[in-house]
């Protein structure tokens, strides 16, 4: 089995996945397609006694196709896409108030709180860094 094929089945249990979330669980896309592949993925573990499933050239093809630069270079962008169609933009324009408030909020705590654990390393370690710096 080559790269491509492998590709290819994976595509088509997608869409399969997709199709049975849509007609039977009824779930958010992203979450009904994380458990259906979670439940292939122990499958095949768990299978792999009983049937003769190569596991372990399904896993070097996977560590050799280098998912996470394939998640982050090519699928980011179409992933983002398909989210912003899906955005019901008047929701979010009557709820512009707390989504800002929190999301500065969230930002200026997280930051200070970073900072102020940096802080107490350094003085833990005896680094005379300036809490302004951090």
């Amino acid at each position: 089995m080559n790269l491509y094929i492998a590709i290819t089945i994976l595509i088509c249990f997608s869409a399969g996945f997709s199709y049975v979330n849509q007609r039977l669980f009824k779930l958010p896309f992203a979450i009904g397609l994380f458990v259906s592949s979670t439940i292939l993925s122990l499958f095949v573990i768990s299978s792999k006694l009983r049937i003769n499933i190569p596991v372990e050239k399904i896993r070097t093809y996977i560590e050799l196709a280098s998912i996470d630069k394939i998640v982050i270079h090519v699928l980011l962008g179409f992933l983002l896409f398909a989210g912003a169609l899906h955005t019901n933009w008047a929701n979010l324009k009557k709820q512009i108030k707390p989504i800002a408030t929190f999301a500065v909020g969230g930002i200026l705590l997280s930051t200070i709180i970073i900072a102020a654990l940096f802080y107490g390393l350094n003085q833990l370690f005896n680094l005379q860094i300036d809490f302004i710096y951090f």
